[in-house]
């Protein structure tokens, strides 16, 4: 939506200056007047041509930035600022254009009598869907301050693993590039002035050396079209993961790699049990928030076997007997969801299994990182040293020739 830049006198005649969200010139005054203020001079903003073609192409509000949102946004309903006023004051300290625009049309609908769960939920692809059921929660018991708190609860732990991960995989991640990178330099600069001093020499050269040579020749001629090639598979993957079948298709052949495949169980546990829990937690319907939290696994896969579960317990069975026939989790997890519905405490329950999971995964992480650090490291000195001595070898043939 264009954005507007408008001059307008307060009530205490102050002139001020505020960007508006609007169709037309026409709007954007009556947005003002609507304010009780005076408009001096509305022109449009040519820069929000560039701010909209940011928000096409987000995917999502950054985590940190909605997280930020709602901590301010749970301060000033504690402080009694009416919900209207609390989102209109964010929406001016909104760091990115997609959040900003966000909380101007959520506004603008709880202005026209929405709740805040229905104003949101044309937004849920831009942050996480649960928030939605959050708020829903909140306005059902009548405490949207004391769910939204539950939830950045919920959001900070997901970050947590998230963050322990990312940092877990960096340095593996880090020693692979710069391996690529000593390739790189190898086959573009070293082996062929190596190359050409040999070709001067008419040394007979090992197999190796000849085959390395050949390698770097097809690399230098064909490094543009390589780029290209690999620009292409990246954008093809990236076409193919935003089509529902090509989406499954990835997420099942990934389902049948062993180590990755543990993980992306544990994790979808995980994901799946504190989502139940807070919901639970927040008021919402068995039913419903499993509803809910099937669509939040990310795997479509595992969403699929867990949106059975939600089928089987409409129908009357237990939770804890038609999680048992996904087989996705473990039977510890089965019998602490049992325990926890035999006591009434299944979202406490639920919020033990998914700190359990989260534990598994980091220890897991860290065993796993432990041992691929220096398997990469060999590999990286085996191959390097390996290549620098078939270009090296030929170079002390001829030393000893000349002698």
């Amino acid at each position: 939506m264009p954005v507007y830049s408008c001059k307008f006198s307060d009530e205490k005649g102050k002139i001020q200056n505020l960007a508006v969200f609007a169709k037309n010139r026409e709007e954007a005054k009556k947005f003002i007047e609507g304010k009780g203020y005076l408009p001096l001079k509305i022109k449009f903003d040519f820069f929000s041509i560039l701010k909209n073609i940011r928000i096409i192409f987000a995917r999502k509000v950054a985590e940190s930035d909605f997280l930020l949102f709602n901590h301010e946004f749970v301060a000033l309903i504690k402080a009694g600022t009416p919900i209207l006023r609390a989102l209109e004051i964010l929406s001016e300290r909104a760091r990115t254009p997609l959040l900003k625009e966000i909380l101007f049309h959520v506004r603008e609908d709880i202005k026209k009598g929405k709740s805040p769960s229905e104003a949101f939920s044309p937004w849920q692809n831009y942050f996480s869907s649960i928030y939605i059921a959050s708020l829903l929660a909140g306005e059902r018991t009548g405490n949207l301050e004391s769910t939204i708190r539950r939830f950045l609860v919920y959001q900070k732990a997901l970050i947590t693993v998230k963050r322990r991960i990312k940092y877990a995989l960096a340095y593996p991640v880090l020693l692979f590039l710069f391996a690529i990178a000593v390739l790189i330099v190898l086959l573009s600069f070293i082996i062929p002035r190596f190359a050409s001093f040999y070709a001067d020499f008419e040394a007979q050269l090992p197999s190796i050396t000849l085959f390395l040579i050949k390698l770097s020749k097809f690399f230098s001629r064909n490094i543009k079209f390589l780029l290209i090639f690999i620009s292409f598979l990246i954008i093809l993957f990236e076409w193919v993961i935003k089509k529902e079948k090509g989406k499954r298709v990835v997420h099942s052949f990934l389902l049948k790699i062993p180590f990755i495949s543990d993980y992306i169980k544990k994790g979808s546990i995980s994901i799946f049990s504190r989502t139940v829990g807070l919901l639970l937690e927040g008021g919402i319907p068995l039913v419903s928030a499993l509803e809910t939290a099937a669509r939040a696994i990310p795997n479509k896969i595992i969403s699929d076997k867990f949106s059975k579960v939600v089928r089987d317990v409409r129908s009357g069975e237990s939770l804890s007997s038609s999680l048992e026939k996904t087989g996705i989790f473990p039977e510890i997890s089965i019998e602490m969801i049992r325990v926890g519905e035999s006591t009434a405490s299944l979202p406490e329950m639920l919020s033990e299994v998914a700190n359990y999971w989260d534990e598994r995964i980091e220890e897991g992480l860290s065993a796993t990182v432990s041992l691929i650090e220096p398997v990469v490291i060999l590999f990286m000195g085996v191959l390097i040293a390996g290549m620098l001595l078939s270009v090296y070898l030929p170079l002390f043939r001829i030393v000893t020739l000349v002698r």
